[in-house]
C-alpha cells in the first residue's frame, strides 16, 4: 500500500474509533438516565450525580470496562419506582444487575427485555408481580445467578438452563405443583435452589435427582405432601436439605444416608413424617444440624448413629414418639451445642457420661419424657450449659449442688418431678441465672438467701413443694424479678416489705402458706400484683 494511503487510512481509523466509543457511551448513558426517570423517590440521593455532563463510569453504582457499563449495583438504596426493563435492554455489555432491597415494581413478564448478556441478576426484596416468562431462561442463557426472593411472583414457569448455578425464588406467592415433569427440564449446573416460603403443592418430584450438582435444596414452608423421594439419595454433592414446615408423610428414606459424605444440614421438622430414624445416618460424619422435631417419628433412637456424628452441633428431635433409653453415645458428640428431646417417650436414667463427653453442650432439653433415676452431678462438667430442662419426668433424689459450678447457666427447669431435699445454696453462684423453675416437687428446707446473688433472676417458681421458713428479705435486691411463685408451701413469718423494691415484679403468688403481715402497701409503687 502506498505510504500516503496508509497514513490516510490510519487517520481515518483513529477518527472513527472515538466516535464509535462515544456513541456506545451515549447509548449506555441514555439507558441509565431512562432508569433514573422511572425512579419516583430517591431518599438517599444516590442518583443525584447521574448527569450526562459527567463520565457515566463515575456514576454511583456503575462499573465500566473499556468505557462500557458492565455492572450496575443500586442495592439497598431505598429507591421507589417502576422497573424499566425495556430501557435497560440497550446495555448490551451489562453482566451484573443488582437492584435488590428497593421498591421497584413491575410485571415479571417484562424481564425478558433485560440485557441478554446478563450473568447475575438480583431483584430480591422488591415488588415484582406475575410469572416469569417461559422463554426468559432460554433468552438469558448466560445467567449463573438469579434471585427474585421477597417479591410477589404468583406462578412457576418452565425452568431450563445449563448455566444457572443459583436460583432463589423464596418468599413469594408461588402456587401450583412442582411435580409436573416439564417444570425442570435442564438443571445440570444448578448448585442452589431455594423456593421456600411459598404456596407450592403436590409431591416433591424425583426429577430433582437430575440436578446432580445441587448443594442446597430448600423447599421449606410450603404445602408439599406425600413421601420424600428415595431418588434424592443420588444427590451426592448435597450439603443442605430443608423440607421443614410442609405436609410430608411416610418414613425418612434410608437412601438419604447416601448423601452423607457432604450433608451438613438436614431439616425435616414440622411435617407428618413417620417411621424410625434410619441407621444409615451413621455415615453422616460432617452433619452439623439434624432437625426432625414436630413429626410422628417413633421407635428406638439408634444409639449407633451419634457415635459417628462427630461434627453434630444441633440435635432437634422434640415432639415425636421416640422411645427407649436416652442415647449414651451422645457423649461422643464433642461439638454438640443443643440436644432437644422434648415431648418424646424416652425412658430410663440419664447417663453419667453425657458430661464431660459433650463438653460443648449449651442446651439440654428433655421435658415431657419418661426419664427416671437421679440427676447426674456430672452435668457440672459441661461448663457451657445455659439451659437444663428436665421438667415433666419421673426424676427423684436431690438437685446436685455441683450444678452451682455452671457459671453460664441461665435456665434451670425441673418442675413436675419427684425431687426432694433442699434447694442447693450453691445455685447462688450461677450469676447468669434467669429462670429457676422447680415447682411441683417434694423439695424441703428453706429458700436459700444465696439466690439473691443471682441478680439476673426474672422468674422463680417454687410452688407446690414442702418448703418452710421465711421468704428471704434479700430478694428485694432482685431488680429484674418479674415472676415470684411460692404458693402451696409451708412458708411462715412476715412477708418481707423489701419485696416492694422489686420494681419489675408482675406476678406474685404467695397463696396457701402460713405467712403473716400486711404486704399490700409495700407494692404501692410497683407493677406487681398479689393474687
Amino acid at each position: 500500500m502506498d505510504p500516503k494511503h496508509l497514513v490516510l487510512f490510519l487517520l481515518l481509523l483513529f477518527a472513527l474509533c472515538p466516535a464509535s466509543l462515544s456513541s456506545s457511551e451515549q447509548t449506555d448513558a441514555a439507558a441509565l438516565l431512562s432508569l433514573k426517570k422511572w425512579v419516583q423517590h430517591d431518599p438517599a440521593g444516590v442518583l443525584q450525580g447521574w448527569d450526562s455532563a459527567q463520565d457515566l463510569c463515575y456514576w454511583h453504582g456503575v462499573t465500566c470496562s473499556y468505557w462500557r457499563v458492565t455492572e450496575l449495583d443500586l442495592s439497598r438504596s431505598g429507591l421507589v419506582g417502576i422497573l424499566p426493563a425495556s430501557s435497560l435492554a440497550s446495555l448490551d455489555k451489562l453482566q451484573v444487575l443488582n437492584l435488590s432491597q428497593n421498591s421497584f415494581s413491575g410485571n415479571a413478564s417484562l424481564l425478558i427485555n433485560l440485557p441478554l448478556g446478563l450473568q447475575q441478576l438480583d431483584l430480591s426484596v422488591n415488588q415484582i408481580t406475575g410469572s416469569i416468562p417461559a422463554e426468559f431462561f432460554t433468552m438469558h442463557s448466560k445467567l449463573s445467578f438469579l434471585s427474585l426472593s421477597h417479591n410477589n411472583l404468583t406462578s412457576l414457569t418452565v425452568f431450563s438452563s445449563d448455566q444457572l448455578r443459583i436460583l432463589d425464588l423464596s418468599f413469594n406467592n408461588l402456587s401450583g405443583a412442582i411435580s409436573e415433569p416439564d417444570k425442570f427440564i435442564a438443571c445440570n449446573s444448578l448448585v442452589s435452589l431455594d423456593m421456600s416460603s411459598n404456596f407450592l403443592v403436590g409431591h416433591i418430584p424425583s426429577l430433582f435427582s437430575n440436578c446432580t450438582a445441587l448443594q442446597t435444596l430448600n423447599l421449606s414452608s410450603n404445602q408439599l405432601g406425600d413421601a420424600i423421594p428415595r431418588s434424592l439419595g443420588e444427590l451426592i454433592s448435597l450439603q443442605r436439605l430443608d423440607f421443614s414446615h410442609n405436609h410430608l408423610t411416610g418414613p425418612i428414606p434410608p437412601e438419604l444416608g447416601n448423601t452423607c459424605q457432604s450433608l451438613t444440614v438436614l431439616q425435616l421438622s414440622s411435617n407428618n413424617i413417620s417411621g424410625s430414624i434410619p441407621s444409615s445416618f451413621s455415615t453422616c460424619s460432617v452433619l452439623q444440624v439434624l432437625n426432625l422435631e414436630n413429626n410422628n417419628i417413633s421407635g428406638l433412637f439408634p444409639d449407633s448413629i451419634l457415635g459417628n456424628l462427630l461434627s453434630l452441633e444441633s440435635l432437634l428431635l422434640s415432639n415425636n414418639y421416640i422411645s427407649g433409653p436416652f442415647p449414651a453415645s451422645i457423649s461422643s458428640c464433642k461439638n454438640l451445642k443443643v440436644a432437644d428431646f422434648s415431648s418424646n417417650k424416652l425412658s430410663g436414667s440419664l447417663p453419667r457420661s453425657i458430661c464431660p463427653g459433650a463438653a460443648a453442650l449449651e442446651e439440654l432439653k428433655l421435658p415431657d419424657n419418661l426419664i427416671t433415676g437421679r440427676i447426674p452431678k456430672t452435668l457440672a462438667y459441661c461448663p457451657k450449659l445455659k439451659t437444663i430442662d428436665l421438667s415433666l419426668n419421673f426424676l427423684k433424689g436431690r438437685i446436685p449442688s455441683e450444678l452451682g459450678r455452671l457459671n453460664n447457666l441461665e435456665r434451670l427447669m425441673m418442675w413436675f418431678n419427684g425431687l426432694e431435699g433442699r434447694i442447693p445454696p450453691e445455685l447462688g453462684q450461677c450469676s447468669k441465672l434467669k429462670n429457676l423453675i422447680l415447682n411441683n416437687n417434694y423439695l424441703t428446707g428453706e429458700i436459700p438467701q444465696h439466690l439473691a446473688n443471682c441478680s439476673n433472676l426474672e422468674w422463680i417458681s417454687l410452688t407446690s413443694n414442702e418448703i418452710r421458713g421465711r421468704i428471704p428479705r434479700e430478694f428485694g435486691r432482685l431488680g429484674r424479678l418479674a415472676i415470684l411463685q411460692l404458693a402451696n408451701n409451708s412458708l411462715s413469718e412476715d412477708i418481707p416489705q423489701e419485696l416492694g423494691n422489686c420494681t419489675s415484679l408482675l406476678w406474685l403468688d404467695l397463696n396457701s402458706n402460713n405467712l403473716s403481715g400486711d404486704y399490700s402497701p409495700a407494692f404501692g409503687t410497683s407493677r406487681g400484683s398479689c393474687p
